[in-house]
């Protein structure tokens, strides 16, 4: 079920955020946006840079290989990560 600010997110957030999505991908504007949407809810959005950092190492070392498996191009891959009794944790947008 959906509280509140996960409805503001996904009618009125998502939709910007998929045009900034686009427009740092066009740019190569690295990009790092994490959202709180409550104390158990949050939702992250990252797209590296180009330079080879150590800490945009680390991202296509963890996520690379799972993005390539099971996004198409262009698509995006949501991570959820819920906990023990089922409830969302944070959720993970993880662009190829």
């Amino acid at each position: 079920m959906s509280g509140p600010l996960e409805t503001v997110y996904d009618a009125e957030i998502a939709p910007l955020m998929s045009q900034i999505i686009d427009i740092c991908k066009r740019a190569g504007i690295a990009v790092h946006v994490a959202f709180a949407l409550d104390d158990d809810l949050g939702c992250t959005t990252h797209i590296p840079s180009g330079a080879e950092t150590k800490a945009a190492a680390e991202w296509r070392r963890k996520y690379e290989p799972l993005a390539r498996s099971v996004s198409r191009p262009g698509g995006v891959l949501m991570l959820t990560t819920r906990d023990a009794q089922g409830n969302v944790k944070s959720m993970e947008a993880i662009l190829p």
